[in-house]
């Protein structure tokens, strides 16, 4: 019940589009169409206009969304969002969402921080460009990864729900970029942007035979992983090291290892179906 006098605040989700060709605020309502600037759970952002030039997206103080679409139209230009402020991805419960679109080329994500009230998918739906989130990340939620050449964590992260990835490239930039949560391998390409050690032992479960494109070494640390079926792993380049425990629960599954690179098992394994 609404009391008179009184009414209430953003009661269905704002949908903004970004028109700025230059560097401009989130927060200037000179930098969306008829002015409705995006800044509240459940809003729809869509940065995919056809800039002209320097597509910077300033956060100066925080902001928070629902669903953020990014991609210059034409694909000739990259956006970056980028400044002092904090971006925070709240979908009301529903799910939150960044995806990269099919005609962008290189997207960077570079706030003082993310924060995750819901859970975030993360889309790059383009063929040949990155999508590199390098702020820290926060919250009490879980991140999934899909699509395209590449989504990079690079930032020192500290969210707890985990990493799932779900199909597509992802790539480890920072040993703390899977935060503290489990690494869940639905399929699809893992990467590194450079020699790394996880420093956190996350859990991981390999639900699906998985790929290293093997651009560095790459320690994925002393956290225990779950086989749930036999599983094939294909090192395409360099080593990938594999320091906990590899367990199957008693169901005797085998691992298998492909490719020209090094698959390195410094753990004590207990997997029965050989290797």
């Amino acid at each position: 019940m609404l009391f008179a006098g009184l009414m209430p605040l953003h009661a269905h989700a704002a949908t903004g589009y970004w028109i700025s060709n230059v560097n401009a605020n989130w927060t200037n309502s000179t930098s969306w169409a008829d002015g409705v600037i995006p800044n509240y759970a459940g809003d729809i952002v869509y940065i995919t206009n056809n800039i002209t030039g320097s597509g910077g997206v300033n956060i100066t103080s925080a902001v928070t969304n629902g669903l953020l679409y990014v991609g210059d139209a034409d694909g000739s230009l990259s956006f970056s969002i980028s400044s002092a402020g904090n971006l925070t991805f709240d979908n009301a419960g529903d799910g939150a969402a960044l995806t990269m679109t099919a005609s962008s080329t290189n997207t960077t994500v570079n706030v003082a921080g993310v924060s995750l009230i819901d859970d975030l998918s993360i889309t790059n739906q383009s063929t040949a460009s990155i999508l590199t989130i390098s702020s820290p990340i926060s919250g009490n939620a879980a991140i999934s990864v899909q699509g395209g050449p590449g989504v990079t964590l690079s930032g020192s992260n500290t969210f707890n729900g985990g990493v799932s990835l779900q199909g597509g490239t992802f790539k480890l930039g920072h040993k703390y970029a899977l935060g503290t949560g489990a690494l869940v391998i639905n399929g699809g390409i893992l990467d590194v942007t450079g020699g790394l050690s996880i420093s956190n032992n996350s859990p991981q479960f390999w639900n699906a035979d998985f790929t290293f494109a093997g651009s560095g070494a790459l320690n994925l640390g002393n956290g225990p992983v779950t086989l749930v079926d036999d599983r094939a792993v294909n090192v395409n380049a360099n080593t990938l090291t594999v320091g906990g425990t590899i367990d199957d629960g008693a169901s005797s599954l085998s691992l298998t290892k492909d490719g020209a690179g090094r698959l390195l098992l410094a753990g004590t394994n207990t997997y029965g179906g050989g290797t």
